[in-house]
């Protein structure tokens, strides 16, 4: 799984430059052992490693995003929690 996040985090970093990575759904249940050991894959690949969190949403990331879709293209506007609190 370490080596898979990595390559996914190595090609977004390329891509769009990220301060911040945020990960979600059931990886964020390893929050504690993943990042450590993605930012030593990726030690030497990237000139700037982003800052790797796990969102405190957890598994439920999905589907609070798949909501958040659902209201914002029914309503005119949604109130959101800020990203701080997110992650």
């Amino acid at each position: 799984m370490v080596e898979y996040l990595s390559h996914a985090i190595t090609s977004v970093s390329l891509l769009i430059d990220p301060e911040v990575i945020v990960l979600g759904g059931g990886v964020a249940n390893s929050a504690d052992v993943l990042p450590p050991l993605i930012k030593q894959k990726l030690e030497g690949v990237l000139p700037i490693i982003p800052i790797i969190k796990a969102s405190r949403l957890g598994s439920r990331a999905a589907v609070m995003g798949a909501i958040v879709l659902v209201l914002d293209s029914t309503t005119d506007r949604v109130a959101v929690q800020p990203l701080s609190s997110i992650y």
